[in-house]
C-alpha cells in the first residue's frame, strides 16, 4: 500500500453532525465510472473524511476534506464520506479506515489524501475551492456582515483510459506508436493505456520536459514526440 504522510495539524471547527453520512455515490459495479461533481460546501463547518475507489488499478483513496472547502472530482468508481469529528485526530482516523477496508475488501492500493496541500496529487481532482477565514464586519448603524472570500485552484488530471488534463505528461502506444506527449495547462487528451504524470504548473512541466523528453528519445530512438 503507498500513501502520503499528513498534514501536522488541521483547523478545527465545531461540528454538530460528527459520524453523519455527508455525501455518498453508489458503487458502479458496472465498470462505469462518475462525471466530474462537486463535493463539500463553502459555508460548510465540517470537515469531512472520505473513502474513495476506482476501477483503475484499482485503487483506494482515503481523504480528509477541510471546512470550508469544495473538490470536485471525475473518475470515481463510488464511495462516501462522513462529517468529521473535530475532536478527534483525522490521520489517526484515516489509518483506522484503512485497516477496516483492508479486512473488508482485501489488498488494494491505498493512497491518503489531504487537502488542500495534496491536492497535486490526487489524480481523480478536477479542481477545488478554499475559502480564507471567514471575518465579520460592522460599523455602528449596520449590523455585522459575514464575508467569505474564496480561491480556486485547476487541477492538472491524469485519468489513462479516458480524458486528461495539462499540465501532465503521457506516455504510451498510440496509432501502435510509442508515444511521448506535452499536454500543456488546459489541454486535454485520452490515452487508453500507459502512464500520465500530472505537474502543479505549467512552469514545473516546462522544466521537467526537456529532460524527459530526452529519455525518451533515448529508449525510444523511432518514437513520437507531440507537444499539445
Amino acid at each position: 500500500m503507498t500513501s502520503t504522510n499528513g498534514p501536522q495539524s488541521f483547523t478545527r471547527d465545531l461540528c454538530v453532525h460528527a459520524g453523519e453520512v455527508a455525501w455518498h455515490a453508489e458503487n458502479q459495479l458496472d465498470g462505469s465510472f462518475y462525471g466530474e461533481a462537486p463535493v463539500g460546501g463553502m459555508s460548510e463547518v465540517c470537515g469531512m473524511v472520505i473513502q474513495l475507489w476506482t476501477r483503475v488499478g484499482p485503487e483506494r483513496f482515503l481523504i480528509y476534506l477541510p471546512p470550508h472547502t469544495v473538490m470536485w472530482i471525475s473518475g470515481h468508481s463510488g464511495g462516501t464520506g462522513w462529517y468529521a469529528d473535530s475532536s478527534v485526530d483525522v490521520v489517526a482516523d484515516l489509518k483506522k479506515q484503512e485497516a477496516e477496508l483492508l479486512e473488508r475488501d482485501g489488498e488494494m492500493k491505498t493512497t491518503f489524501i489531504y487537502l488542500p496541500q495534496d491536492a497535486s496529487k490526487f489524480r481523480l481532482l478536477t479542481r477545488i475551492q478554499v475559502a480564507t477565514v471567514p471575518t465579520v464586519t460592522a460599523t455602528p448603524t449596520t449590523a455585522p456582515q459575514l464575508t467569505v472570500t474564496a480561491t480556486t485552484q485547476v487541477i492538472a488530471k491524469c485519468n489513462v483510459g479516458g480524458e486528461s488534463v495539462g499540465p501532465a505528461i503521457l506516455e504510451g502506444l498510440v496509432d501502435g506508436k510509442q508515444t511521448v506527449v506535452k499536454l500543456n495547462t488546459g489541454s486535454k487528451l485520452t490515452l487508453l493505456a500507459g502512464n500520465c504524470f500530472p505537474f502543479p504548473s505549467q512552469k514545473a512541466l516546462d522544466d521537467r520536459w526537456p529532460n524527459y523528453k530526452g529519455e525518451f528519445v533515448a529508449k525510444w530512438p523511432d518514437g513520437v514526440v507531440v507537444e499539445k
